[in-house]
């Protein structure tokens, strides 16, 4: 009889394994999909410029608008271009596109479907600690 039972328990693995697989390529789809469609705006082509050229492209007038979150600016040309450069922590870029008359917006580092991503992370989260007491018999 202790070869039937272990045959049994093999099975229940296998079986508990594939419930696992399973559910950990469910989640993944799902954070594909979340991260897919959480900024679409990201998708236009951007131009990544060096600091250097965006204080050039400002002082010959040709910066319409920036928008700075952290160190990261993003912007459009005269001409409709996106850009975005990385900048270092100096203090005098905004006089510089004020001086200009560059529109500025500011906006905090992570904006946006934060809440979801964080949401989504924790069910799989549960889920796994589920599956865990499953596979270990603690479930019931």
């Amino acid at each position: 009889m202790v070869p039937d039972k272990r045959l049994s328990q093999a099975a229940a693995m296998n079986t508990n394994f594939r419930n696992l697989a399973l559910w950990a390529i469910i989640g993944l789809l799902v954070v594909a999909l979340v991260m897919l469609f959480q900024q679409p705006s990201q998708r236009t082509a951007v131009r990544d410029i060096t600091y250097s050229e965006l204080l050039s492209q400002i002082e010959q007038g040709r910066v319409h608008d920036v928008t700075i979150a952290g160190n990261e600016v993003l912007g459009h040309f005269n001409d409709n271009r996106v850009f975005s450069t990385y900048t270092p922590d100096e203090a005098n870029l905004i006089p510089r596109l004020q001086a200009k008359n560059i529109s500025i917006s500011a906006k905090p580092l992570h904006e946006g479907g934060g809440w979801l991503m964080s949401l989504l992370l924790n069910a799989l989260h549960g889920l796994w600690q589920v599956e865990s007491q499953t596979l270990n018999g603690d479930a019931g």
